[in-house]
């Protein structure tokens, strides 16, 4: 009724395809789709409307024996296959279809099975679920509305007469519901241009493109729920791909990014590798029409939930505008940056203007804006920096100054809190001559500027083989700097040394700093810098001396080991020399040791043995426990 039709990838909508494929055993599916794309029609348009009303009316009649016959012989087709095929599924869904009113559903099995009816079809869906952190505390019934407890009590029998507009689950929020990717008809010839992604919740009648059904409750809950605030929904294809949809569902999207975890930048890696599993897939699975419909509903999608999050209302207390990914106050900006400009304000906090993130500009220095950004600090800048910051050298220092001065205005307090935590007289005793230096007066030593104040710049490049190298002889590659043009950066593990070992110019590459305590500071290496020419020899011949220099390393674990076995064997020649020339020759009968040892222990224990008088069995006794045993 919506002018809503499916796309997929089918395009025959021959009724004589679809019997052809019947008898030749096929798997209905382009004559499917489009037995069950609903049939349209233009409110706009100025025909008669008797004809209109019959053309429409046949359409229907047609549409409707197609949909039932594509159903009966999807349904035939899944009963002669296994239950776990692709089929199965289908036998799954016929089952559930053929036991409606005794037999009720999970959602997340409804939405699968939905899913699976459409792909079936020819239709292109996508499965879309509300992933939501368990809270920590929280009751038995409460676990078990959200699917982490099994419930197992009987369901009562659902009628399917009864018309609900309700969600399945107790607490009334949808958490697994189905896309299907369609095209509104408007201009003809014009599919791309309208396609895009209707949501259904399969066990809701009446769900078809309506989001306040999928809201539910939550509506009508708190945003400091995680079940009200929706921090994760991903839609799921077909192809194994995902994307994150977040935006288009949340009735906040800045009270759903609180319910993340704190360090939810592994959230970013996994959304964009799932996303570009689903392009590669689409690039290699989908026909060029069936992918451009869907690019452009994708386009389409981005596109609502940008304009969803930039109405989103200015928060009016700190707490909700702190980390709000939208809307900044300057009492949350770090020391790198700044607002510029600063408009528009659109609105007040606490007597604090509230200004657009998109405001907030970032501040470097001089060196970072050449080796990061490729841009230079104008001449009339470099005097008029923004704003100067401490380096970790000055920060300890200042803090070794807090420490001081502290301890001096102690002293001179005599033990009096009330004197100590007066301003009045901290500015009194401030003038006194061997009063330590006010901490805060020590301006930074770091100068940092903004992009407003720079230009683009191009370093020197590479010429004659030599490599353009800073005054300490080595190229910063600090943060996302890029080497200076015709040089690369080659990271192997003792490239220094091949490079040297060929005479030809590098300069060890500077990537990071590593910060010690007491303000110390000391530079990371990774790797060297050297010409794009060079760059295959020195690949070449480092691969060569690694190999000698991995069979040099054999060669000298062998001889270790040849070294070792020799020293054992020495010491074993030596001990079996020394008891052949010094341990005495006395004929002794053949003994078992073992029960030697056995009788000597139980006749030590019973005090039979004495051993102060009895030399002649003390021997025994030292061969054959130790003369730790005898002495004990």
């Amino acid at each position: 009724r919506d002018a809503f039709v499916g796309v997929g990838v089918g395009g025959d909508r021959d009724d004589r395809g679809d019997r052809g494929g019947r008898r030749a055993g096929m798997v209905p599916g382009d004559a499917t789709a489009a037995a069950i794309a609903v049939a349209t029609r233009d409110d706009d348009d100025d025909d008669d409307e008797t004809t209109r009303g019959v053309v429409c009316e046949k359409l229907m009649v047609n549409d409707a024996k197609r949909r039932r016959r594509a159903f009966r012989v999807a349904a035939h087709r899944a009963g002669k296959t296994s239950w776990g095929s692709a089929y199965g599924i289908a036998s799954r869904l016929s089952l559930a279809w053929s036991s409606r009113g005794q037999l009720e559903i999970d959602e997340e099995s409804c939405a699968a099975l939905f899913a699976a009816l459409c792909q079936g079809l020819g239709l292109t869906c996508r499965i879309i679920a509300s992933l939501e952190p368990v809270p920590i505390r929280a009751s038995a019934g409460r676990l078990e509305s959200l699917g982490v407890l099994a419930n197992a009590r009987v369901k009562p029998i659902v009628s399917t007469h009864a018309v609900t507009r309700k969600s399945s689950d107790d607490d009334g929020c949808v958490r697994h519901w189905c896309e299907v990717l369609c095209a509104r008809h408007g201009v003809e010839g014009d599919v791309q241009g309208n396609t895009r992604w209707v949501s259904v919740a399969p066990r809701i009648r009446g769900s078809t493109d309506d989001v306040n059904i999928i809201l539910g409750n939550r509506k009508r809950g708190s945003t400091a729920d995680a079940s009200s605030s929706m921090p994760y929904v991903m839609a799921f294809h077909s192809n194994l791909g995902a994307r994150d949809v977040t935006r288009k569902y949340a009735l906040a999207f800045s009270q759903a990014l609180h319910h993340r975890t704190p360090d939810w930048k592994w959230w970013e890696r996994i959304t964009s590798y799932v996303e570009r599993i689903n392009r590669d897939a689409m690039a290699h699975d989908y026909p060029p029409e069936v992918r451009a419909c869907i690019e452009a509903a994708n386009a389409t999608e981005l596109f609502e939930m940008d304009t969803r999050s930039a109405k989103e209302r200015v928060p009016g207390t700190m707490s909700e505008i702190k980390n709000h990914p939208l809307w900044v106050v300057d009492r949350f900006l770090s020391r790198s940056q700044i607002i510029h400009p600063r408009h528009p304000v659109k609105g007040f906090i606490a007597g604090e203007a509230v200004f657009p993130r998109s405001c907030v500009k970032e501040l470097k220095s001089a060196e970072r804006w050449k080796s990061e950004c490729r841009r230079r600090v104008t001449d009339e800048s470099l005097d008029a920096p923004i704003r100067k910051v401490h380096s970790r050298a000055l920060q300890a220092r200042v803090k070794a100054l807090t420490r001081t001065r502290e301890a001096w205005f102690a002293a001179k307090s005599e033990g009096s809190k009330e004197r100590l935590e007066s301003e009045e007289w901290r500015i009194t005793m401030s003038a006194a001559e061997d009063c330590p230096a006010d901490p805060s007066a020590v301006v930074g030593d770091i100068a940092l500027y903004g992009e407003w104040q720079t230009e683009p710049w191009t370093p020197p490049a590479a010429v004659g083989g030599i490599v353009p190298k800073n005054d300490r002889g080595n190229v910063d590659l600090y943060g996302n700097a890029l080497p200076p043009p015709g040089t690369v950066h080659v990271t192997l593990a003792r490239i220094s040394k091949t490079a040297r070992a060929m005479n030809i110019d590098y300069a060890p590459a500077l990537v990071g700093f590593e910060y010690k305590a007491g303000g110390k500071t000391l530079p990371v290496f990774n790797g060297v810098v050297i010409c794009e020419e060079f760059k295959e020899e020195l690949l070449k011949q480092h691969e060569l001396a690694e190999e000698a220099r991995a069979v040099a390393l054999e060669a000298k674990l062998y001889k270790d080991a040849c070294l070792k076995w020799r020293l054992l064997l020495g010491a074993m020649w030596t001990r079996a020399a020394l008891r052949e020339e010094f341990q005495p020759t006395l004929a002794e009968p053949a003994v078992d040791h073992t029960a030697a040892r056995i009788a000597a222990a139980k006749a030590m224990n019973d005090g039979v043995i004495d051993i102060s008088t009895s030399s002649v069995v003390v021997e025994p006794l030292a061969k054959t426990l130790g003369a730790q045993a005898v002495v004990e």
